[in-house]
């Protein structure tokens, strides 16, 4: 493009384009990145092990244990009303992910008004965002497409355990809260990077990250 020479052309006809060969060297670069933001070695294979070795690092774990000494979350309007917005509308077709998505309300709802200490609501944050995750990859290879179901009940199993979080973190102050909230970011990093890899080739998919 800069200096279209006769020799030039040629060249890019017979290798492609700068920009082409500059993407496809930058392709690796996305996953190199992400390794290193998750704290994993450069030779590291991202799969499920990679990334569960990513949230058990202790910028994570340690911030999370301070949220199960937590004896009682106590809910509060703003948050009752959060999950409660989650409920999809039944439209035509979709009446079983709506009873999907508002059996799982129900549950959350009721188990917070009966009163869920810190290491519990731990737990079911954890399972929601496994059981979603496990949906999300289940989309993502193609082998065996979710129902429409399946992908509502994971979008709002996620939107509840981001709920969850938000509770634990208002009854942390001072270090333990900048510390928690720095953990929920890296965590929810390594959802990202892993609902963006390609699990056949081990590399992130920039468009989908």
């Amino acid at each position: 493009i800069s200096n279209p020479t006769k020799a030039n052309k040629i060249v890019t006809a017979l290798t492609g384009s700068p920009e082409a060969r500059m993407a496809r060297k930058n392709e690796p670069q996305w996953t190199e990145a992400a390794k290193k933001d998750m704290g994993l070695a450069p030779a590291t294979t991202l799969d499920k092990a990679a990334f569960d070795k990513a949230r058990s690092a202790p910028e994570i774990t340690k911030p999370y244990e301070a949220v199960g000494g937590i004896s009682r979350l106590t809910p509060d309007e703003q948050t009752i009303t959060a999950i409660e917005g989650l409920r999809t509308p039944a439209l035509i077709g979709g009446e079983a992910s709506e009873r999907a998505v508002s059996g799982l309300i129900d549950s959350t709802v009721k188990n917070l008004n009966a009163g869920l200490s810190g290491s519990q609501a731990l737990v079911n944050i954890r399972n929601l965002r496994q059981s979603a995750q496990t949906i999300y990859n289940a989309q993502r290879k193609g082998i065996t497409a979710p129902s429409p179901e399946s992908i509502a009940l994971a979008d709002a199993s996620m939107a509840i355990a981001n709920q969850l979080e938000e509770l634990a973190a208002q009854q942390l102050t001072g270090t333990q809260a900048r510390a928690f909230q720095n953990a929920r970011t890296l965590l929810a990093k390594t959802y990202d990077y892993e609902r963006s890899t390609d699990f056949n080739t081990g590399r992130i998919d920039p468009t989908k990250l």
